[in-house]
């Protein structure tokens, strides 16, 4: 996740390194030991870098919410609803215009939107989604 930016040139590689890390596998072990026995003491500092590369990371990896972004209707009222079924029709058409070949099922996508505050699909009575699973108060806009 951390970026590693430097690349060892070419005449400073250490071809004898294997055997050096072998030769020093005790100190290496203890240093881990010690470490791990401050970390559970103490935890980890806050990294500033660590933090942002963290958080570019999570967002670029939140398809579920970049969906969201692209696709939900801002003017959605109180009113609009949208069914399990056609909120995943319309993520797997957004996922496959974006190149996105792997994407979350259903069942990620429903606890995603209810721990986002969306809450979990109820099933539905109204007149047009009679008896299917719709989140209220949400509308996809049409992504073609």
């Amino acid at each position: 996740m951390l970026p590693f930016d430097y690349t060892v040139p070419v005449d400073k590689i250490d071809t004898g390194l294997d055997a050096k890390l072998v030769a020093e596998y005790q100190g290496i072990l203890n240093w881990a030991i010690e470490g791990y026995k401050e970390w559970k003491e103490y935890g980890l500092p806050n990294l500033e870098k660590l933090t942002k590369v963290a958080g570019v990371y999570q967002s670029d990896s939140d398809m579920i919410g970049q969906f969201l972004a692209d696709c939900l209707d801002d003017e959605s009222t109180e009113l609009a609803e949208t069914s399990v079924v056609d909120f995943m029709r319309s993520f797997q058409e957004w996922a496959n215009e974006n190149g996105i070949r792997h994407y979350p099922g259903r069942n990620t996508i429903i606890d995603y939107m209810e721990k986002k505050g969306y809450g979990r699909p109820i099933r539905n009575n109204g007149a047009i989604l009679r008896g299917k699973l719709a989140w209220r108060g949400i509308s996809i806009r049409k992504t073609a």
